[in-house]
């Protein structure tokens, strides 16, 4: 998915976000960067469009805003969902 994201595909980069701030893959040896988290959000803002993904990209900046490290733990219990 990171890869999709880095290529530039909007759904990948909100999708990205929404895995790494829902801690799905800390069990996955997965390094989270909140600067790497707010240029897939900033680059997304380029390519929403009505009210909805601008709904959207406004409560992922929100909430990115609100985070702090470390990330939290995983509420998965030790499972790792990257390869799903």
């Amino acid at each position: 998915m990171r890869r999709a994201a880095e290529a530039g595909h909007k759904s990948a980069r909100l999708a990205y976000f929404d895995n790494a701030v829902g801690d799905r893959w800390s069990d996955c040896g997965v390094v989270l960067d909140a600067d790497l988290l707010a240029g897939f959000l900033d680059a997304a803002a380029d390519q929403v469009s009505g009210y909805y993904e601008n709904m959207l990209l406004g409560a992922l900046r929100r909430e990115l805003a609100g985070l702090t490290s470390p990330w939290p733990q995983s509420p998965l219990g030790g499972q790792c969902l990257l390869e799903r």
